[in-house]
């Protein structure tokens, strides 16, 4: 496939990892728990080499837990990683820049955010150049948490 993704390949692979050995019955079993670029390029569950933008999914009924691309990630479970992934580089090149929904509501969900902080990040995220000192320092420290958090998923699995 001109994307790399391989359905055969991915399926057989999350089976293997899951309860349930029905297709549409295992899919459910898993969540995403974590995303990370990776320093050295990788291979998804679905064979496609290389991968850099890595998403850590977890099966809620056994705990297993496995690695897949971006477009795995996507096709799976519904998550446009291309988007969270895009925002954690504008960030990571200027920590002024905002996350995107798509990247706070993640972060909330694995619960990297607090209610607050994902309130006050979804009031504020399209506002750039209209952001006071302070409401700029409060981003620039949840941006840090959001690039610490991510550092040390990938550190948990290493």
């Amino acid at each position: 496939m001109s994307d790399g993704f391989n359905l055969a390949n991915l399926k057989r692979e999350i089976l293997s990892r899951s309860e349930s050995d029905i297709w549409d019955a295992a899919k459910l079993e898993w969540g995403l728990a974590s995303v990370f670029d990776a320093d050295e390029p990788q291979r998804c569950l679905c064979d496609h080499y290389p991968i850099i933008e890595v998403c850590v999914i977890r099966n809620r009924k056994n705990g297993v837990v496995a690695e897949v691309g971006n477009v795995c990630v996507t096709k799976f479970l519904g998550i446009n990683a291309d988007k969270i992934f895009g925002a954690i580089k504008r960030v990571k090149s200027d920590i002024d820049r905002a996350l995107n929904p798509e990247a706070i509501e993640l972060f909330y969900e694995l619960k990297v955010l607090n209610d607050w902080e994902r309130g006050y990040y979804l009031d504020t995220w399209r506002k750039n150049a209209g952001l006071s000192v302070n409401q700029l320092a409060t981003r620039q420290k949840i941006n840090r948490k959001v690039l610490a958090n991510m550092a040390r998923a990938e550190a948990a699995l290493r």
